[in-house]
């Protein structure tokens, strides 16, 4: 198993145990039975480290996910891996300000909308589409906040629905079928 990896296993156990804001660089650390120089090797920080669980989940999906007919697989893929480390995420929601998960995962959905759109359109989406995507992906990241911290009261198969039948007409038709 490679270092990145590692650590990351070890972080999810102590969010099993201790709130984001409370986790220090020696608790994962000591947790991953590695010094703070090799965690600083391969992360920033802590968020540094939120941010790529995250991005290295849904990048084993992303490539083949990139094509216009499987947007909605995408979102499923989204609510089923959030909610499948419910307190995981729990405890990433709670984060505020600029190094929030919130922000993190708007950007990140933001980037793949565009990268899907250049798929259909074979170049650079439109520009007078990114205030539509910019919009629709920050919703999203809150609502799939709000769900998250409001106890996980919807299956990912009801979010996949709210999330889909609310994008922005003006994306539906070359996004979703």
């Amino acid at each position: 198993m490679n270092t990145k990896k590692y650590i990351a296993e070890s972080f999810e156990r102590l969010l099993e145990k201790k709130s984001f804001k409370s986790i220090t660089i020696q608790d994962i650390a000591d947790e991953s039975e590695i010094s703070r120089v090799t965690f600083y090797r391969n992360f920033k920080d802590k968020y540094d480290l939120m941010n790529w669980v995250y991005q290295h989940e849904l990048d084993k999906f992303k490539d083949s996910l990139i094509d216009e007919r499987k947007s909605l697989t995408t979102t499923k893929i989204l609510a089923e891996f959030i909610y499948s480390k419910r307190k995981y995420f729990v405890e990433l929601f709670k984060i505020e300000g600029q190094n929030s998960f919130t922000n993190f995962l708007a950007e990140y959905s933001i980037e793949f909308t565009q990268k899907q759109l250049e798929f259909v359109f074979d170049k650079e989406a439109p520009e007078n589409m990114m205030d539509s995507i910019v919009i629709y992906c920050y919703g999203c990241a809150n609502y799939l906040k709000h769900w998250a911290l409001g106890g996980y009261k919807k299956t990912p198969e009801e979010i996949t629905k709210v999330l889909t039948e609310n994008i922005p007409e003006k994306l539906a038709k070359y996004l979703y079928i």
